[in-house]
C-alpha cells in the first residue's frame, strides 16, 4: 500500500522490458528529457493518478463552555453504483481551540471564539469497500464537563454542506 499527498502522479509498467500503460485508465504525455538545446525533447506515455485534497470544514463557535467540543461526522453518497444511496460516517469528537477572534464591538462579550478543522479522514469504523463522497459535515458542539449539548433551535444538527 502507498499513501499519496494530494496531486497529480504519473505512472507506467516495464512488461519484458518495454515501457507498458495501462490503456483502461488515464494516460498524457510527458516529457522524460527536457530538450536543453531548444529542440524537442523525448516523451512519453504515461498513466495519471489524480489524489484529490480531502474536504476540511473549518467551524467556530462562541461559548462560555471551557471544555466545548464537537461531535462530527460527514454525510455523502456511495459512488459504487447503488444509486447515490446516502452514507453517514461514525459520530467522532473532535476538540475545539480559542482563537484570538473578539466580538464586533471588540470584546468577546463574556463568551470565547473557539474552531475545530475538521477533516475527512477515513478510519477503521468506515467501510473501506464502500466508495464514498462526503458532501456534507453534520455536527454538534457540548461541552465535556456538563454534557450539555448545542443543536440548532429548529431541532436536529448544524450542517455545512460544500
Amino acid at each position: 500500500a502507498v499513501c499519496l499527498p494530494p496531486g497529480e502522479y504519473s505512472y507506467g509498467y516495464v512488461v519484458d522490458g518495454v515501457w507498458k500503460t495501462n490503456p483502461g485508465e488515464l494516460t498524457k504525455t510527458v516529457a522524460v528529457h527536457p530538450a536543453s538545446d531548444g529542440g524537442m525533447g523525448a516523451s512519453k506515455r504515461v498513466n495519471i493518478k489524480k489524489v484529490p485534497q480531502a474536504p476540511a470544514v473549518r467551524v467556530y463557535y462562541s461559548t462560555g463552555w471551557e471544555n466545548a467540543k464537537l461531535r462530527t461526522r460527514w454525510i455523502g453518497k456511495r459512488t459504487d453504483g447503488a444509486d447515490g444511496e446516502e452514507v453517514k460516517t461514525a459520530w467522532k469528537e473532535v476538540s475545539l481551540h480559542q482563537t484570538m477572534a473578539r466580538g464586533l464591538d471588540g470584546t468577546a462579550g463574556g463568551k470565547a471564539w473557539k474552531f475545530a478543522v475538521v477533516d475527512y479522514i477515513p478510519d477503521a469504523e468506515d467501510d473501506p469497500f464502500n466508495p464514498f463522497v462526503p458532501l456534507e459535515l453534520e455536527f454538534y458542539p457540548f461541552d465535556a464537563a456538563s454534557k450539555g449539548e448545542d443543536h440548532p433551535a429548529a431541532g436536529g444538527n448544524y450542517r455545512c454542506s460544500f
